[in-house]
């Protein structure tokens, strides 16, 4: 016992070198800096305020009427009449709708056709061209749900007027033989900032970690002529790089820690957005995630020559990580080798397990499957990162 006291006071002493000497880095390095602290603070409260309104009501459409019925009249009212749409103009030709476009009085506008009344006595199937500025998501899915119901539900209540001999009841069964109503469980709001924030915080916590880890080791090497990350002061300190990953590792987890509580928790609580539970389960989750997050950054830092390199190379894999998570686009509908690869990414299982557990009120055995992939990250970039930086350290 009196042999390993010296040595576990040394391992500590190590470990305390690196990460003072790395919180100096971070602290002095204003890009460092901003990745670390400004990101984090202010791009949630940036994305929850942008999509705060959930959906968006009154949107504004011209209808393009060249029918000019009672019926084309009709489905405008209803259009008109929906809480997602307001008709603010209806006009005989496409050139003035377009014009409204351009001077921004309306984002879309609705042709129906000339043949509209005709063909529905018909009995015939009639097509209407909706055109929206696809500019702002969220005008464009108000107009498709307002259209688009207002569309069924006329064509619905017009067949039952078609056949005047049946029964109520028999009619209603015609039009809607299997009676549906929609109920959103968990995004009650039907809105982008339930649905979508989640998934953008966790990934702010990846990215950023990524990107000013990677900042950093591109300025070690610049500052060093043999283009390691280490100094000779470091490598005569300690005689094994385990420390040296370990009390960077140590570095970012402090940092991120603070800044995880941040994102994580107080954004959503700020802006009422889902959060159904926030137990044990939740820290250790967080824990788990940061753990992965800060070995893979490093490993890829093992990568990166130069100081700019991190923005270049991996500035742009934000939106790629976002759909390999499954939440955005079904991981069922990718190939076989990108949902290999979305596993070897901590923001895969992070997001899922984040979204389980704010969103769906998932206790700990459903989040379970995504801590044991985050844990399995961890053991295979701390070993990964522990070769590269071995390596490096023997470049000498």
């Amino acid at each position: 016992m009196q042999n390993n006291k010296p040595i576990a006071k040394k391992v500590f002493a190590h470990l305390a070198f690196y990460w003072r000497r790395e919180m100096y880095t971070i602290l002095h390095d204003k890009g460092v800096l901003t990745l670390f602290l400004l990101v984090p603070l202010f791009y949630p409260i940036l994305y929850a305020y942008i999509y705060n309104n959930e959906v968006v009501h009154e949107a504004k459409l011209v209808v393009v009427d060249e029918n000019n019925s009672s019926l084309s009249r009709e489905l405008i009212r209803r259009i008109d009449g929906t809480a997602d749409v307001d008709v603010v103009g209806v006009v005989p030709q496409v050139s003035q709708a377009i014009e409204a476009i351009h001077s921004h009085q309306a984002y879309a506008y609705l042709v129906i056709p000339q043949s509209f009344s005709n063909q529905l006595n018909q009995g015939e199937q009639v097509t209407i061209n909706l055109v929206s500025d696809i500019s702002s998501m969220l005008y464009y899915k108000a107009f498709m749900v307002g259209c688009n119901l207002s569309a069924l539900q006329m064509g619905r209540d017009f067949q039952q007027t078609q056949t005047p001999s049946a029964s109520q009841q028999m009619a209603l069964i015609t039009v809607q033989p299997v009676p549906n109503e929609d109920i959103a469980l968990f995004n009650y709001h039907v809105g982008y900032a339930s649905f979508l924030l989640p998934l953008v915080l966790v990934l702010i916590i990846q990215q950023t970690m990524l990107l000013g880890v990677g900042m950093l080791a591109g300025t070690y090497r610049e500052r060093n002529k043999q283009h390691r990350l280490f100094s000779s002061a470091e490598r005569k300190l300690s005689p094994g790089v385990v420390r040296i990953v370990w009390g960077k590792s140590l570095a970012y987890i402090t940092v991120y820690a603070v800044l995880s509580l941040w994102v994580l928790v107080l954004v959503p609580a700020f802006f009422d957005l889902p959060r159904l539970t926030f137990s044990g389960s939740s820290v250790f989750f967080l824990f788990s995630f940061l753990v992965a997050c800060t070995f893979f950054c490093l490993f890829i830092s093992c990568f990166i020559p130069n100081r700019e390199s991190s923005i270049i190379y991996l500035a742009f894999t934000s939106v790629i990580f976002m759909f390999l998570t499954g939440i955005v686009w079904p991981q069922q509908v990718m190939l076989p080798i990108w949902r290999t690869f979305a596993n070897i990414i901590p923001s895969t299982p992070g997001a899922k397990a984040f979204v389980a557990l704010v969103s769906l009120g998932a206790d700990s055995d459903v989040i379970a499957p995504y801590l044991v992939t985050l844990w399995l990250q961890t053991l295979v970039y701390f070993i990964l990162s522990t070769v590269g930086y071995a390596f490096m350290l023997k470049r000498k």
